[in-house]
């Protein structure tokens, strides 16, 4: 099975290495510039898991451990740091943050709400002032955007991806609702 796959930024990288490593022979990564030109490489490259929905919540834990373990899976170092994410709720949201804090904890985040006394342990120039609670995500942190993308886009190549830089899609071509094959400046590639 050919597969396609259009962008070249930590998710599209990921998505190509991913396949190589599940058995896929044949993948083809489209980037219309360079690995991590676009959002990925306007990125700070904050890792944390504060959403308020299950799945994003899951996602993003599955991710940052993806990202302390990106030497087993493509042989260097993606620039992961933890140092931990504090987040305050607006006043009105009280009761949605701390909603959110549970379910972040039975999905397995190591977070604690912390009171306002103890804000300045984990950020020293903090005035507690008119804040009722806090968070603190232990295992949060960042990494750098463009060592992560480059470092899949460069594991897919080595287990046989083929990556195609300064190449954008321009059009997608499809049979009974299913993508055949991407157009691009040089031709035509059946995916």
């Amino acid at each position: 099975m050919r597969i396609g796959v259009v962008g070249g930024g930590v998710y599209g990288t990921a998505v190509a290495y991913f396949l190589t490593e599940f058995g896929a022979t044949d993948v083809t990564l489209f980037e219309a510039e360079r690995i991590a030109s676009g959002s990925t490489g306007y990125s700070a490259g904050i890792v944390r898991h504060h959403y308020t929905n299950e799945v994003q919540i899951r996602m993003a834990k599955r991710g940052r451990e993806i990202l302390e373990r990106l030497p087993d899976y493509v042989g260097h170092d993606g620039g992961f740091h933890r140092n931990g994410y504090l987040i305050l709720p607006a006043p009105d949201e009280l009761d949605e943050f701390r909603r959110t804090v549970e379910r972040q904890r039975k999905l397995g985040v190591d977070v604690e709400l912390v009171d306002p006394d103890e804000l300045a342990d984990h950020l020293p120039a903090i005035s507690p002032a008119d804040v009722e609670v806090g968070a603190f995500e232990r295992t949060a942190g960042f990494a750098d955007p463009y060592l992560v993308a480059s470092g899949f886009a460069e594991a897919a190549r080595e287990n046989g991806a083929d990556v195609h830089t300064g190449t954008p899609v321009t059009d997608l071509h499809a049979e009974d609702g299913t993508v055949t094959a991407v157009e691009t400046p040089d031709g035509r590639h059946r995916v």
